[in-house]
């Protein structure tokens, strides 16, 4: 019986279910046969159900003063299993929050005890059909905890455009709001992701070895955006490949795989008019479990047994994982910045340019800010420019913003930031501020 470990601590789910995936007790096969669990699971090739009234044998003898090392196998399909209905990458995507559980293992052992007496070397005569005992079972119930293979965690990286006046509640003039969980898109724009994994359960000694990943947009014609990867292995969708000893590919306790992708962003064409929220697409982790090391004295009918679980298998398991989740919006702005020269000089002028296009049919008005810094410290730029004010824009009107600035000393320095809003929508298209202000390298003359 399966124990769910979510919000409903200790909830007992149905195992006939198919996405329960109840576990079953399985063994090696040379078969070729595909094999499928009595609940639809297909099974990993080179292993078979085992029948319910079946019984394994384990050890054939244990002598007295004798300890014999055995085990069964355990399989549970993971939630991205092919199955009656399982049907593309999206539908085998499982919630990895809240994914670990409990089974309740029934185990029922079989033995004859053998009445003929050893010798005081513990050898002794091979027992007779009399000197057995009759069959005696021996049951006992044992908890299994499943957990993830992979443990993911994303986390946003380098944008590449500026708020260019979406209308996300974290873009607004009117509060300052704390950091939102969505990352903020704007339409067509290319942004960094950063994903690392770790084996869930590396402390327990379940090793996992990553032998490839690959990022998939699974969107299709009615998913409100789609994602194309602007990053990759030879022009695909492939992040990562293992090589042969690559330290890399094995995760161990404490260890962490990191990895990034950049990917443009486009809304469908009949979401343009607002935002969408959606995953960032997804990434598919091929893995392999690695072996559980076992004492140098476990034999199992005299033979050594080098290792034990996870399920040795031929093939690598695939695992997917949903991109974090983002707002994508056409902007109403198109907004960008020309990039500082790569030599500024203390009392040689440079620009500052800001390029805004207003892509609506309004006319709209935008507040101008400019932050010099700290008056009182003094200051190590001086600025011409609109400091405070308005600018008009009409329908679809571009416009450009530009400051000459001068430095006054050599040094490290915050470039003057810009904060543009508009009045209309009460939202940021620019917002600069001296916390995440750009620096730059001022050389003497």
């Amino acid at each position: 019986s399966d124990s769910a470990n979510d919000d409903d601590v200790g909830a007992v789910v149905d195992p006939m279910n198919f996405s329960a995936r109840t576990p079953i007790l399985v063994r090696a096969t040379a078969d070729e046969e595909i094999y499928r669990s009595p609940y639809g699971h297909q099974l990993p090739k080179g292993w078979k159900p085992v029948e319910a009234d079946e019984y394994l044998p384990l050890v054939s003898s244990l002598r007295p003063g004798t300890v014999a090392y055995t085990f069964v196998d355990v399989f549970r399909p993971s939630p991205n299993c092919d199955g009656p209905l399982a049907s593309g990458i999206e539908d085998g995507i499982g919630n990895y929050e809240n994914h670990v559980c409990q089974s309740n293992v029934e185990l029922t052992i079989r033995y004859e005890k053998d009445r003929s007496l050893p010798t005081l070397d513990g050898s002794g005569p091979e027992a007779s059909e009399e000197s057995k005992s009759d069959v005696v079972s021996l049951t006992q119930i044992e908890t299994v905890t499943w957990s993830e293979p992979v443990f993911a965690t994303f986390s946003p990286g380098t944008k590449f455009t500026h708020p260019s006046g979406n209308r996300h509640p974290s873009n607004s003039t009117q509060i300052s709001s704390e950091p939102d969980e969505e990352m903020v898109l704007i339409d067509g724009e290319r942004v960094m992701t950063k994903c690392i994994l770790e084996a869930a359960s590396s402390a327990d000694g379940l090793s996992v070895e990553v032998e490839e990943v690959r990022f998939n947009d699974v969107s299709d014609e009615n998913s409100p955006c789609s994602f194309t990867l602007r990053s990759g292995k030879d022009g695909s969708n492939l992040l990562y490949t293992t090589e042969e000893h690559d330290p890399c590919r094995k995760l161990t306790s404490g260890t962490k795989f990191s990895i990034s992708w950049t990917t443009e962003v486009n809304v469908s064409s009949h979401y343009l008019k607002g935002g969408v929220s959606a995953r960032l697409g997804t990434i598919s982790v091929s893995w392999s479990p690695s072996p559980i090391p076992v004492p140098e004295e476990a034999f199992i009918d005299g033979e050594p047994l080098d290792a034990h679980g996870p399920l040795r298998l031929e093939d690598t398991c695939i695992l997917h994982l949903r991109g974090p989740a983002c707002y994508v919006e056409n902007a109403p702005f198109d907004t960008s910045v020309d990039k500082l020269p790569d030599r500024i000089e203390v009392a040689s002028p440079f620009e500052i340019v800001f390029h805004i296009k207003n892509k609506t049919a309004l006319d709209q008005r935008l507040q101008v800010s400019l932050d010099e810094g700290d008056k009182e410290k003094g200051l190590p730029m001086m600025v011409a420019g609109l400091a405070k004010g308005d600018v008009c824009l009409g329908p679809f009107e571009a416009r450009t913003l530009s400051y000459t600035a001068v430095a006054t000393k050599p040094g490290i320095f915050c470039a003057p930031s810009v904060s543009i809003s508009s009045h209309r929508y009460s939202t940021w298209l620019i917002h600069d501020s001296r916390a995440n202000a750009q620096n730059v390298f001022v050389a003497p003359r």
